[in-house]
């Protein structure tokens, strides 16, 4: 049975500056609170000196809220764009990976 506290798959998209320590500030993020990180992908972008990261991390609603509420504190994150819930089992590629 399923509560409203189990925690969930949840996509992220975090595009932040293209410097060092950059992609350590957005992983402390998650350690700090012990949510496991299923996928992360970093890649560039088409804008010059911003990196997107693409997160999937399994975290309930209060604690994914708040996590994504300090992503957005970082000064080196310009943006984060939520995937939202996703259901559980392998993760299906992003069609811009194909």
């Amino acid at each position: 049975m399923n509560g409203s506290n189990a925690p969930m798959p949840h996509l992220l998209v975090v595009y932040l500056d293209d410097e060092p320590g950059a992609l350590d500030r957005v992983a402390a993020i998650f350690r700090r609170r012990a949510l496991t990180l299923h996928s992360l992908t970093l890649s560039p972008t088409r804008e010059p000196g911003c990196s997107r990261v693409t997160l999937e991390v399994d975290a309930e609603g209060a604690t994914f809220a708040r996590a994504r509420a300090s992503l957005e504190k970082l000064v080196c994150v310009r943006r984060v764009e939520s995937g939202g819930a996703r259901e559980h089992g392998p993760s299906a590629p992003h069609p811009s990976s194909l």
